[in-house]
């Protein structure tokens, strides 16, 4: 090679010394397209002071091209390499050649830089591409890269450039932003910034866009960013990072275009916490202008902007409500209301909170009665508030499919905008609930399809896909959703006792209590897989076990009893007993029952004469 002894370099390689023969082959790749290259110790003058040498290099340089390892990760020269070329507004191009976790000061310099993945390919596979952005760099007029510090201060600044997707590329993911900040408690910070972005895209027609739950199950993995697309099955991916310190932000994103690792955008905001939501609307513009999507500003022009302390609020409510245990929901349920307390105007909260006293009903947790009660009281708010609010429209919908069983009033509230698209955490989306329920299976599961498009590694589409195949008649396929859910979660114990369910329709009873025996295991406080097992030991024999177990299934005074005593029963085959503690569950609007007798261990119960009343009380035809 020959090296650059005076005048100013077209490039200036930095790298960690473990990573000298890639650096040396960029370098020869460079030189040999006429590209000239300084690299250390090549170029060092002897008897020059070695660090001088370098801070000339840089500054002369027009270029710089990073080769990022975790040896250059962990190297402070390499970060003073790349603090210097910033300063100077030089670009930088950067080859990763692994899937190095970067601690916050490279984060810092490099946000703004032109990536290249090689971690799969391979560098030999990814030099031509090198070859092509340094090319576009140094050719006259390619003039230097944006500064890395992007949009500063208080206002709002206009969007930066960014180049254009492929006409056909309308997918992406929205990974959890990284906590940057010296607190982890400020993840639900970060995590509420990247939700807000995905609500915002989502809005978008034509653009697909990963749910939440599937888009952060990829939270902390050392996975390739293709390997991400390739699950989700999208065409780009857009992550990030969050830094708070006090009332200041530091935000950064970059889009990524998984074929080829591309950065098709990236920016750095330093704000305050009161430019929130001008970041994130900035952030979904820019976005909409890389893949060339129509979006109207009418949305953005839309949106309420809250009391800070109260977003701040909403944002650990629903970080909390997602985990959905009892006692992060009970946590949720008090932020919400602190939210409310705090900005009066703020609809989502109330949204919410309906979501909030929905989840507890569906757990059994609340009386039907009580909850739905303070479902509608909490949407109708947030439509007094905001009535374009498509959550709090679902949500009354979903109230009244559930409980006044009522389907045209349930369908006037799905009919405005969006509502059919809202989701609820076990519904996705609401609409799909609201048809299984009335009947209409084959339109339910078409819906599902959609769900799972959406959120492809989350269970709850699977499972309520499974749900309404089974409501079709459709029962070897809804196994084979099971057999997927328990691919995600091996433990669902609610995917456990349904394929219980279907292996005894099936006559297949040894599996079908092996499947049992595993829903107990894993849930011995669930009882409705007490319930299952219990029936399945009575038709295997072993009746003074399924009598021991049975004693645990509640008195059926309280709320839920009902439910599982009528499964139960009609798990046995005890048809009459069954009928009798389904109709009770059906007058307490116990969600469950609503599933169960459209299951196959309500098949007999379904051809009996019972059946009529009971459809009756459904608002179903007989």
């Amino acid at each position: 090679m020959t090296g650059v002894r005076s005048g100013g370099a077209d490039v200036f390689l930095s790298y960690a010394s473990p990573d000298s023969a890639i650096a040396d082959a960029a370098c020869a790749a460079l030189e040999r397209q006429g590209v000239t290259c300084w690299i250390a110790p090549r170029d060092v003058v002897p008897g020059e002071f070695y660090a001088d040498a370098i801070v000339r290099a840089v500054d002369a340089a027009k270029v710089l091209v990073l080769v990022l390892s975790q040896h250059a990760a962990a190297s402070p020269h390499v970060v003073r390499e790349i603090e210097r070329a910033t300063s100077k507004r030089h670009p930088v191009v950067t080859l990763r050649t692994d899937l190095v976790a970067m601690p916050p000061a490279l984060e810092y310099f490099l946000n703004a830089s032109h990536w290249l993945d090689a971690s799969a390919s391979g560098v030999a596979a990814s030099l031509p591409k090198l070859i092509e952005a340094v090319a576009r760099l140094v050719a006259p007029g390619g003039g230097p890269a944006p500064p890395p510090g992007g949009a500063t201060g208080n206002a709002p600044g206009p969007a930066p450039a960014i180049p254009a997707a492929g006409a056909g590329t309308k997918s992406i993911a929205v990974l959890p932003f990284a906590n940057m900040s010296a607190d982890p408690d400020q993840e639900y910070f970060s995590d509420g910034l990247a939700e807000e972005i995905i609500n915002l895209l989502a809005h978008i027609p034509g653009l697909k866009v990963i749910a939440r739950t599937s888009a952060f199950a990829f939270r902390g993995k050392e996975q390739d960013i293709r390997g991400i697309a390739s699950a989700l099955g999208v065409t780009h991916v857009l992550e990030g990072s969050v830094r708070r310190a006090g009332n200041r932000l530091r935000i950064t994103g970059q889009l990524i275009q998984a074929a080829d690792g591309t950065h098709l955008w990236s920016e750095r905001y330093d704000r305050e916490l009161s430019d929130i939501f001008a970041v994130q609307d900035e952030i979904s513009s820019a976005i909409v202008g890389a893949l060339r999507v129509q979006f109207s500003d009418e949305i953005l022009r839309q949106r309420y902007v809250p009391n800070l302390a109260a977003y701040e609020l909403f944002l650990k409510a629903r970080y909390l409500a997602a985990k959905v245990t009892p006692e992060a929901l009970e946590l949720a349920r008090r932020s919400f209301e602190q939210a409310i307390e705090l900005d009066g105007g703020f609809a989502l909260p109330h949204v919410g909170l309906g979501s909030y006293w929905l989840s507890v009903m569906i757990f059994g947790r609340v009386p039907a009665h009580d909850a739905i009660a303070a479902v509608r009281a909490h949407a109708r708010r947030a439509l007094q508030i905001n009535p374009s609010l498509p959550e709090a429209h679902a949500l009354l919908g979903l109230a009244a499919a559930m409980f006044d069983l009522d389907w045209a009033a349930a369908e006037r509230h799905f009919d405005a905008p969006m509502a059919r698209q809202a989701s609820f955490a076990t519904l996705s989306p609401m609409y799909g609930g609201f048809q299984f329920m009335r009947g209409n299976a084959d339109q339910a599961v078409a819906l599902a399809r959609r769900g799972i498009e959406q959120d492809p590694l989350d269970v709850w589409p699977r499972m309520n896909l499974h749900a309404y195949l089974q409501a079709a008649g459709r029962e070897s396929e809804a196994l084979e959703q099971l057999k997927k859910v328990l691919e995600l979660d091996e433990h669902q114990v609610v995917a456990l006792v349904s394929m219980a369910m279907i292996y005894a329709d099936r006559g297949e009873l040894a599996e079908a209590l092996v499947t049992a025996r595993r829903a107990h295991a894993v849930a011995p406080w669930y009882p409705d897989a007490a319930a299952m097992l219990a029936a399945l030991m009575h038709r295997n024999g072993q009746e003074a076990e399924s009598q021991e177990l049975a004693k645990t299934l509640g008195t059926g005074d309280a709320f839920g009893d009902a439910h599982v005593r009528a499964l139960f029963h009609l798990a046995r085959g005890d048809v009459e007993q069954g009928a009798d503690w389904a109709e009770k569950a059906v007058e307490a609007r116990d969600l469950s029952i609503m599933f169960y007798l459209r299951y196959v261990v309500s098949r007999e119960l379904r051809a009996s004469h019972r059946w009529p009343k009971i459809a009756t009380m459904l608002n179903l035809p007989g």
